[in-house]
């Protein structure tokens, strides 16, 4: 009878160890993320990388076929990006949108990059002349002409930096990070992005 009762004692500590090992097991989780890609207005081109990053590190890629992505942000066994920010890029340009990562979610998420000053300044097009910044690094000046891409060498905006624009007009610059009233002449802007 005693050794029935250490039997059934050693089997039951047993299960309750086995079951206790079940329940705090990491199980790796993804979060999936599909939708249209576009770099500068238009649908990006059939083979374009999307790229899902965080903390700046890639997580997951795919490329775009007719018009659309579709990626998976997956965990391992030793990562956990539950409630992390998910950022993109399109072409190895950021994309406006971001995500949190959230497990076992599919998500429709439109992806909207642009590349280059004229892209980063659309919603003044036409507005102005031209856009200026002082390189610290180089101690030169850098410019962006509408009218004279060929000959400009400021290529993108980048947060941060300060940024001169000659407006022809008054016009209102919407990004997706912030909405600046500009007046005609001369303007100093903080560039916040994207």
């Amino acid at each position: 009878m005693l050794k029935r009762i250490s039997l059934l004692a050693i089997l039951f500590a047993l299960s309750i160890a086995i079951t206790t090992g079940r329940a705090t097991a990491q199980v790796p989780s993804a979060h999936k993320f599909f939708g249209s890609a576009t770099l500068d207005g238009a649908s990006a081109a059939d083979g374009t990388r999307v790229e899902a990053q965080i903390n700046g590190v890639a997580v997951a890629a795919s490329v775009v076929s007719g018009g659309q992505y579709v990626l998976t942000v997956e965990e391992t066994t030793y990562t956990s990006y539950a409630g992390k920010k998910v950022t993109f890029t399109v072409g190895g340009y950021p994309a406006n949108e971001s995500a949190t990562f959230t497990a076992f979610k599919i998500e429709s998420l439109a992806l909207t990059a642009i590349k280059g000053v004229a892209g980063q300044l659309q919603s003044i097009t036409g507005k102005y002349r031209s856009v200026w910044t002082f390189d610290a690094v180089t101690q030169k000046w850098k410019a962006y002409s509408p009218s004279l891409p060929i000959a400009s060498d400021l290529t993108r905006l980048t947060v941060g930096d300060g940024y001169l624009i000659d407006m022809a007009e008054p016009a209102t610059l919407v990004t997706s990070a912030f909405t600046k009233q500009l007046l005609k002449g001369w303007n100093f802007i903080g560039w916040l992005g994207p």
